[in-house]
C-alpha cells in the first residue's frame, strides 16, 4: 500500500522520489499517530483556569489538549522513575555491598601513580 502511494504522490505530484517519501514519510507519522490516539481509551480530565489565563491561552496557537497530556505524562513517567530509584535505594540499604578489604587504597595509589 504504502508503494501505491508513493508512486501515486511521484505521479499526480511531480515529485521526486525522495521528496515523496519525505511527505509520505510525514503523512504516515501524522496517521500513525492519529490512530494510536483514537485507538487508545481516553479519559475525561477537567480543569479550571483563571478568565484572564484562559484568554491569553486563546491568543496563543497551541493544541492545549495534547499539550497537557504530554505535560501530565511526563510528569507521571517522572514519579515512576523516582519511585523505582527510592526502591533500588531502600534495596541497597537491606543489603549493603562490602567493599573488598584494601580496594580503596589500591585505587587511590594506582590513581596517584598515573598522575
Amino acid at each position: 500500500m504504502h508503494t501505491r502511494i508513493r508512486d501515486l504522490f511521484r505521479h499526480d505530484c511531480g515529485l521526486k522520489s525522495d521528496s515523496a517519501r519525505v511527505i509520505l514519510t510525514q503523512v504516515m507519522l501524522k496517521s500513525t499517530a492519529s490512530k494510536q490516539y483514537h485507538e487508545s481509551v481516553m479519559e475525561t480530565v477537567t480543569i479550571k483556569v483563571e478568565e484572564d489565563l484562559k484568554r491569553k491561552m486563546e491568543g496563543i496557537k497551541e493544541n492545549w489538549s495534547a499539550y497537557l497530556r504530554e505535560a501530565i505524562r511526563r510528569r507521571v513517567e517522572q514519579e515512576e522513575r523516582r519511585e523505582a530509584a527510592e526502591k533500588l535505594l531502600e534495596g541497597l540499604k537491606d543489603n549493603p555491598m562490602k567493599v573488598p578489604e584494601g580496594f580503596i587504597a589500591k585505587a587511590i595509589r594506582e590513581t596517584r601513580e598515573t598522575s
